[in-house]
């Protein structure tokens, strides 16, 4: 298991990033969803380039075990398939993020 501390302003953060960086959403559609009235409110939170940098720091195996799962995540939460997390706690930390 991934332990994983996520306050909810940091999935705001991620969300609004993500869409941004994967160019998933207008900024108008990114807005309505994190129901920002403003677009400076979207800007502040939507750094994509601050995500890409996160990516690639990952150690090669972490990145694509997250690409895994993000292509594999409509089937994960439909129950179609089921999820083999490596443990990555047996590496030191150097090794999970460059």
């Amino acid at each position: 298991m991934l332990r994983v501390k996520a306050h909810r302003y940091q999935l705001r953060h991620a969300g609004a990033s993500s869409d941004m960086l994967a160019r998933r959403r207008t900024v108008g559609e990114i807005m309505a969803r994190g129901r920002w009235a403003a677009i400076k409110s979207v800007r502040r939170y939507a750094k994509g380039g601050s995500v890409q940098k996160a990516v690639e720091r990952l150690a090669p195996g972490v990145r694509l075990f997250c690409q895994q799962m993000e292509r594999d995540l409509p089937r994960i939460l439909k129950g179609e398939i089921g999820v083999v997390v490596p443990d990555f706690s047996a590496l030191p930390e150097a090794n999970i993020v460059r």
